[in-house]
């Protein structure tokens, strides 16, 4: 690809990745294919003691294959189990 074409790509949502990690991480409650909401992940990210570990990173349409999305009201779930 020519580097002076540009890329439009949409934002369709962000993944929880380690920050300190050279390979990407996520953290043990979700899977590599779920993209979450922005409120997801802060909401996720909140009440937890290692959130500074963690980073919120922006998924592009076409980044994962058939991505499952997570919305706010079901990171209670996650926190239940």
């Amino acid at each position: 690809m020519n580097k002076t074409m540009k890329v439009n790509k949409k934002i369709i949502g962000v993944q929880i990745l380690k920050k300190d990690s050279t390979l990407p991480e996520i953290p043990k409650d979700f899977f590599s294919f779920e993209v979450l909401s922005q409120r997801a992940a802060h909401k996720w990210l909140k009440g937890r003691q290692d959130r500074k570990e963690w980073k919120i990173v922006p998924v592009l349409e076409n980044d994962i294959e058939e991505p499952t999305f997570v919305k706010s009201s079901e990171i209670e779930l996650y926190e239940l189990l």
